[in-house]
C-alpha cells in the first residue's frame, strides 16, 4: 500500500460533498457525503445510499427515519437481542446496567413507589438493605462485576439457546455473590468478641443462602431495565448509535447490504468491527461504506466513477470490489493486495430488491469533486 498522510478532517454539512481518500484503498476515488448530524447520522448515512431517500425533502427524511427506527425498536425482543453476537450484545449491555443499578438500587429501598417495582420482582427491600449493608456497590463495582464478566466469557455460546445462556449468566452471578457474602458473613464473625455467641452452621448456611438468592431477582430486574434502554435507545431519533447499537442494526435493518465503517481518524477500518461476526458479513454480495467519526457521526461514502460519459456516484459497492476486499483483508491481519482499479457495474435492482430504495445511477448530486 502507498503510503499517503490523512489529515485530520471535520463533518461536513448536510448534503455537502467531498473527495475523499482513504489509505486503505487510495487508489480508488471515493467521495463522503454529509448527513444531518442530530443523533440519527447512522442512519442518514445509511440510508443516503439510495436514490429515493436522497429526493425526500429534510422534512420526509426525518419522519421516514423516525418510523423506521420505532419499527426496528418494537421488533427487539429478548430472543432477538440474544441473538446478536451470539448474547455477548446483550451481556455486555446488562452488566453495564447493572454497574448503574448497583449505585441506585440502595435509594430504591426508602422510595415506596420504587420499592413496589422491586417487590414485583419478587425482591425483599429489608432483605436487600442487608446485602447492601454486607456488600456495598463500590465492591460490587470494582470486583465481582468484573469476575462475573470474566466468567460469562468463558461460556461457550454456539448453538446454545437463549434461555440457557441467560440461565448460565443468572447462576454464575448468583455463584459471585454467594461466595462474596459467605466470606463478608465470615468476616463479620471473625471480629465479634469471644463473649458474644455465633451462630450455628446450619443458620449462618441459610443467612448466606437466603441472601444470595437475592441475586437470581437483582439480575431478572437489571436484565429487564436493560433490554427497555435499548429498545428506547433505538426508538429516539436523537439518540447517538453506539457500538451495541449498530452490531444489533447492522443484523436487523433487513437493507440488503452489509455495512462496513472506515475510521475518519486513521482513514483504516475501524478497529471496533473485529466484534462483529466477520465470517456472516464476509457472504453479503453488497456493502454500503459508512465513514465513522468516533463517537459522534457518520457520513456516506461513495466512489466516484465515469461510466458511458457519465459521472456516476456509485454508493453500494459490490464484494470483489477492491475497498471491500481490502477492508475484509485488513480485519483479517493480511496485508491487502494492491488491485488495478477498474470501473465497476452499479448493481441492478434485483441484486437489491429487499430493500426500499434503488441504488444510484447518475451522479445528481450537487458540488465538485
Amino acid at each position: 500500500m502507498d503510503k499517503i498522510k490523512i489529515k485530520m478532517i471535520a463533518p461536513l454539512e448536510a448534503s455537502s460533498i467531498e473527495k475523499y481518500i482513504s489509505k486503505l484503498c487510495n487508489h480508488v476515488v471515493l467521495a463522503r457525503t454529509g448527513v444531518e448530524p442530530k443523533g440519527s447520522c447512522f442512519f442518514h448515512a445509511v440510508y443516503y445510499a439510495f436514490r429515493e431517500f436522497r429526493e425526500l425533502s429534510p422534512e420526509e427524511k426525518t419522519l421516514y427515519i423516525k418510523r423506521k427506527r420505532k419499527d426496528l425498536a418494537d421488533r427487539i425482543s429478548v430472543a432477538t437481542w440474544f441473538q446478536v453476537q451470539k448474547g455477548d450484545v446483550a451481556f455486555l449491555q446488562i452488566i453495564e446496567m447493572m454497574r448503574v443499578m448497583v449505585y441506585l438500587i440502595p435509594s430504591f429501598i426508602t422510595d415506596p413507589q420504587e420499592s413496589m417495582v422491586l417487590s414485583s420482582y419478587n425482591i425483599d427491600t429489608k432483605l436487600l438493605d442487608v446485602l447492601f449493608h454486607l456488600l456495598d456497590p463500590a465492591q460490587v463495582d470494582h470486583h465481582m462485576l468484573p469476575r462475573w464478566d470474566i466468567e460469562c466469557s468463558k461460556i461457550d455460546k454456539n448453538e446454545m439457546s437463549k434461555d440457557i445462556l441467560l440461565h448460565r449468566m443468572k447462576s454464575k452471578w448468583h455463584q459471585i455473590y454467594q461466595d462474596n457474602i459467605r466470606k463478608a458473613v465470615h468476616k463479620i464473625e471473625s471480629e465479634l468478641g469471644p463473649s458474644v455467641e455465633k451462630m450455628s452452621e446450619t443458620k449462618k448456611m441459610a443467612v448466606i443462602h437466603k441472601l444470595s438468592d437475592i441475586s437470581y431477582f437483582l439480575f431478572d430486574f437489571v436484565a429487564e431495565k436493560a433490554l427497555l434502554s435499548f429498545r428506547e435507545d433505538i426508538a429516539s431519533y436523537s439518540t447517538w448509535v453506539n457500538t451495541f447499537h449498530y452490531l444489533y442494526l447492522v443484523e436487523s435493518m433487513n437493507i440488503g447490504t452489509g455495512i462496513l465503517f472506515i475510521d475518519a481518524s486513521t482513514g483504516m477500518p475501524y478497529e471496533g468491527m473485529r466484534y462483529f461476526d466477520l465470517s456472516k458479513l464476509q457472504n453479503e454480495t453488497n456493502y454500503i461504506v459508512l465513514l465513522y467519526f468516533p463517537d459522534y457521526h457518520f457520513e456516506s461514502i461513495g466512489e466516484h466513477v465515469v461510466m458511458n460519459n457519465k459521472k456516476v456516484l456509485n454508493r453500494i459497492f459490490r464484494s470483489d470490489h477492491p475497498l471491500v476486499q481490502s477492508f475484509f483483508n485488513y480485519l483479517s491481519n493480511t496485508k491487502p493486495v494492491q488491485q488495478k482499479q477498474s470501473p465497476q457495474p452499479v448493481p441492478e435492482e434485483k441484486e437489491i430488491k429487499e430493500v426500499q430504495f434503488k441504488q444510484d445511477n447518475e451522479y445528481e448530486d450537487t458540488g465538485v469533486l
